[in-house]
């Protein structure tokens, strides 16, 4: 990978190296398998809200569903990756690897932000293209009236039947996707400081 790269930090490929190979993996699991396992609840929930406005669409048939597989499950978690790894991993480890940032460091934002990125890629994203992409294919297959793009009142009120129609479970499914996000985050936090204390106190042994 080209050292121009914005995703490639030396210091931080050895730094994440050597957490991939540090024993027992208990003590940086946050750091090391916390992104993989936001990223399972963001594709978890993805395939939740497929399923359930598939089938507010009549779309019982394996018709199509590939088709809206790709962007209901596979983009929302591809974004949270990607996201998690630049806006909260990486600067994580920069607030706390530099002492000048460390002063102004706040876990707080952090796991805000984190649940923000996990409710966003784990509800709103996978409902916009769900609603979308399945009233498209019950368009091709007439299995659901869906209004004219251009009659905004009828578009907004099936917008709101589709996720009416699963409305306690979204609810539920919201609180826990930021809960986990913040939760997460908080890991991640804590297990980077171990860490990283713990390989400045081996160093300059």
């Amino acid at each position: 990978m080209s050292n121009s790269s914005p995703f490639y930090d030396k210091p931080l490929k050895e730094y994440r190296d050597k957490l991939y190979v540090w024993h027992p993996q208990i003590e940086v699991w946050g750091a090391t398998q916390g992104m993989l396992i936001g990223a399972c609840c963001t594709a978890g929930s993805s395939f939740f809200i497929l399923v359930r406005m598939r089938q507010f669409f009549n779309l019982y048939s394996q018709h199509h569903f590939l088709a809206t597989a790709m962007p209901c499950i596979v983009f929302p978690t591809f974004g949270y990756l990607i996201f998690q790894d630049l806006c909260i991993d990486r600067k994580i480890v920069a607030g706390l690897r530099y002492p000048e940032l460390k002063k102004s460091f706040c876990p707080t934002c952090f796991e805000t932000r984190g649940s923000l990125i996990q409710a966003t890629s784990g509800i709103a994203a996978p409902l916009l293209f769900s609603f979308v992409c399945c009233a498209a294919s019950s368009l091709s297959f007439r299995t659901y009236p869906v209004p004219d793009i251009d009659k905004s009142r009828k578009v907004l009120g099936l917008i709101r039947r589709s996720c009416g129609s699963f409305k306690t479970s979204l609810i539920f499914l919201t609180g826990a996707q930021f809960l986990v996000g913040g939760f997460l985050t908080r890991k991640a936090i804590d297990h980077h400081d171990f860490a990283l204390t713990k390989l400045v106190s081996e160093a300059s042994n």
